[in-house]
């Protein structure tokens, strides 16, 4: 069945190299099914972005850059085009040319913790720490129950050298949070 092979070919992408022989084999067919499926929906943003991924994973980096900028192009206002879009330009080594699609993604989906977060930690992993622990800020107020996004920022005030500050947020998130291992862990290391 087409879509058992289709979804087969998502599952081995990672692990291909470790299959036996026969079994490459019909991945290596699953995989261009995979791509005639996605090429049928690469006129719509999310067709186009799941096939740029599935190239990544490949490895087929030319393949994958071309398909991003074809997603980019035909979903320039989409928040999910946007975010894959930032994320593949950070993994390939450019998290300059990744921060204004990172946070063109924040503006498309504000109900999107995730797209804050990745933004967030990605502004601090380019040495725009305090632009990061702003959008951070912004971003707790905004999802006060989103972990990952409370978790980073707490992390970083205290990278920052804000002691004040980190343990004013580990008490909140403490309370918010009872018996988080990775809280307790900060507190310690605060101690």
């Amino acid at each position: 069945v087409r879509s058992v092979r289709i979804e087969a070919a998502l599952t081995f992408v990672d692990y291909r190299d470790l299959l036996p022989l026969e079994d490459a084999r019909a991945f290596t067919s699953a995989a261009e099914e995979y791509r005639e499926a996605m090429l049928e929906g690469a006129f719509m943003p999310d067709g186009a972005i799941n096939l740029a991924g599935f190239e990544s994973r490949l490895g087929n980096e030319a393949d994958a850059a071309r398909r991003y900028e074809h997603a980019i192009r035909i979903g320039d206002g989409v928040a999910e085009v946007q975010y894959a879009y930032g994320l593949y330009k950070v993994r390939s080594g450019d998290a300059a040319g990744a921060m204004p699609h990172l946070r063109r993604a924040t503006e498309l989906g504000p109900d999107t913790p995730w797209f804050f977060y990745v933004y967030g930690v990605a502004l601090n992993s380019t040495g725009a720490s305090d632009e990061a622990i702003r959008v951070l800020g912004d971003a707790r107020k905004r999802f006060p129950e989103d972990f990952d996004v409370a978790w980073a920022l707490v992390t970083m005030v205290r990278d920052a050298g804000d002691r004040a500050e980190t343990e004013r947020l580990l008490a909140e998130l403490q309370a918010q949070f009872p018996g988080n291992p990775q809280l307790a862990a900060l507190a310690e290391s605060l101690r």
